[in-house]
């Protein structure tokens, strides 16, 4: 232990630095692992525990994002999008692109949108 009460082990010191947000850029990578396994010749081998490249993977799940529109008459809708993304905020930045679309655009027959307006929700399928 030193005397900030971390060891110097630098696997240590790079886990204890990381807060609530492992996605930010810039964050320490804790070095690789490896844990002894034997081999199919019954040889003790090393197999790595930690992989950078699969850490903090988020599964895309289905979200429905409905933004109200409003007709030039004054009548009044909505557009629902199904996405896939890994939080609501993807989901709603996938939903307002492909509301920009020309094919969004006529299939809503060139009512405005409100994207502030938008309700997102996990989509029950």
């Amino acid at each position: 232990m030193t005397a900030h009460g971390l060891t110097n082990d630098p696997f240590l010191r790079a886990a204890a630095t990381l807060d609530t947000d492992h996605f930010a850029p810039g964050r320490p990578t804790p070095p690789s692992r490896t844990s002894p396994s034997p081999s199919p010749t019954g040889e003790m081998t090393t197999a790595p525990i930690h992989s950078p490249s699969h850490q903090f993977t988020v599964p895309e799940q289905l979200w429905s994002v409905t933004m109200p529109i409003t007709t030039g008459d004054g009548r009044s809708g909505s557009h629902t999008f199904v996405v896939a993304a890994t939080t609501a905020q993807a989901a709603l930045a996938s939903a307002v692109a492909g509301a920009r679309t020309d094919a969004a655009k006529l299939r809503r027959r060139h009512a405005t949108i409100d994207t502030h307006a938008a309700v997102i929700t996990l989509w029950k399928g």
